[in-house]
């Protein structure tokens, strides 16, 4: 049944981007004529980076600067070994990180690089080298932007060579040089030289995948355990990452959450990145709680919550306007909360602020529902943990 199912979502996939396909064929006359203002027009400018006994071409495309080939480690950033798993017993049961050539052959790890499953992207000893980070969602969609789109992104993103024919929409305008090195999966290794899949960062069931039949760069979920690609991108830059605090806290009071919870409402009402930052741990961790949340627009289905991971400050920093929006922002400074225990009928003790709730001992929720005026209308929850004897922001649901 997971293979049966596995295999459905690559069909789906292949059924709507082979869709889009029939439009760019119609549109393929009318657009030879007219200029692209999102075609990157040369060649970026490239340069060779050497981490951990490898040496990697780089492109800037846009704002961003890409590692040009597949990563190729085989340890985490700290010196740790990752395992190569070769038996697909092991492989499909393994909840840790591994790695594989495709085929089990070391032959294509010159050109192809590694296979990954996502207990190694997501392992917090880090699987890019120093410098480097596997790329969130948010610069995977910076990236299509930039290349005019998902339509057509693909096939700036594709390599000329390796790939099947028809390859359709193939240009790699970007410098960016995607292969098809296919995927390894529970019933084996499949798509050499039609696919070629990334991981994501931000959502750790999401992947980024190009094929030979369309000139689309599209997302869709993945099992854990598939073996994919992974491309890193560099750091944020060094001058976000070591911003001095605006104000002083008292970092040392704050196994105390009142003197937290004043610490962490002045800095996010301040745009104090580096004082959020030294109030939140890294990674978030994810208890797995489960919130149930039900469906907000016409036609939503009710689901669960889970943490917008962030396995590093510099990702933190990223993914900060995501999680404290304008509207987030202006809620905790405005200390307009919604009623838990009202909204879902779930009785958390209040803990002395509207809107912040005790869940255990060391865990205490803050429920944020936007006001009427924002653009978004999901509601944010918050866990604030005990670590280590201190108060910090430990879990931010995400919802995909």
């Amino acid at each position: 049944m997971k293979i049966l199912l596995i295999s459905a979502i690559f069909i789906v996939a292949m059924i709507f981007c082979s869709g889009c396909k029939k439009m760019q064929d119609n549109d393929k006359q009318n657009s030879t004529d007219k200029t692209d203002t999102n075609v990157v027009q040369k060649q970026p400018e490239r340069k060779l980076v050497e981490k951990d006994g490898n040496i990697y071409n780089t492109a800037t495309i846009g704002s961003q600067e890409w590692m040009v080939e597949n990563l190729n480690v085989d340890h985490y950033r700290n010196g740790d070994m990752i395992p190569e798993i070769r038996d697909f017993n092991v492989w499909d049961t393994i909840r840790t990180g591994a790695w594989c050539y495709y085929y089990n052959d070391s032959s294509y790890g010159k050109t192809y690089g590694k296979l990954y499953n996502w207990y190694a992207v997501n392992d917090p000893r880090g699987l890019a080298p120093e410098g480097w980070h596997i790329p969130s969602t948010d610069e995977w969609i910076k990236l299509t932007e930039y290349l005019g789109g998902r339509e057509t992104a693909g096939g700036k993103l594709k390599d000329t060579t390796l790939w099947e024919n028809p390859n359709l929409g193939a240009t790699n305008e970007s410098g960016f040089s995607a292969i098809p090195v296919g995927v390894r999966r529970d019933e084996g290794f499949v798509f050499l030289g039609k696919v070629c899949c990334f991981w994501s960062s931000s959502e750790f069931d999401y992947f980024y995948y190009l094929g030979y039949r369309y000139s689309n760069f599209c997302r869709i979920i993945a099992d854990k355990n598939w073996g994919m690609s992974v491309r890193c991108i560099t750091d944020y830059p060094e001058s976000e990452n070591k911003r001095e605090d605006k104000n002083n806290y008292n970092y040392s009071s704050h196994n105390n959450l009142n003197k937290f919870w004043e610490d962490f409402k002045r800095a996010i009402n301040e745009d104090d990145r580096n004082a959020v930052l030294k109030m939140t741990n890294i990674p978030f961790i994810d208890n797995n709680y489960g919130f149930y949340r039900a469906g907000h627009l016409s036609g939503d289905e009710p689901g669960f919550e889970r943490s917008l991971t962030s396995l590093t400050p510099e990702e933190f920093l990223i993914n900060y306007k995501k999680i404290f929006d304008d509207c987030v922002r202006k809620t905790i400074r405005t200390a307009k909360f919604q009623t838990f225990g009202k909204e879902l009928g779930i009785d958390y003790p209040p803990v002395n602020k509207p809107g912040l709730y005790k869940y255990n001992d060391d865990e205490y929720l803050l429920f944020i529902i936007h006001e009427s005026d924002c653009e978004s209308v999901e509601p944010n929850m918050f866990i604030f943990e005990k670590i280590n004897g201190v108060f910090k922001l430990s879990y931010f649901p995400y919802m995909p």
